[in-house]
């Protein structure tokens, strides 16, 4: 994969805990740091955890749903 340009920073992260905003601030901060173009979120139990949300809430303030070159995956694998 690096031989093309493309590299995975993988994250865990507890999304009920209290540090998840700050979990979630570090990664974005680490995605425009690093320049990485491709976000996947990856949430399966979002209907309760609500990580999906604070991603794209916080994303927007990074502005980075604003670049056209920025693209975010979004996985939810109950629907």
């Amino acid at each position: 994969m690096l031989g093309v340009g493309i590299s995975l920073i993988p994250y865990t992260l507890d999304p009920r805990g209290q540090e998840a905003e700050k979990m979630v601030q570090e990664v974005l901060r680490n995605a425009q740091l690093f320049r990485q173009k491709h976000l996947i979120v990856c949430s399966p139990r979002d209907a309760r955890d609500r990580l999906i949300h604070l991603v794209l809430r916080m994303a927007r303030l990074f502005d980075l749903t604003t670049s056209e070159d920025q693209v975010i995956v979004i996985v939810d694998p109950e629907y």
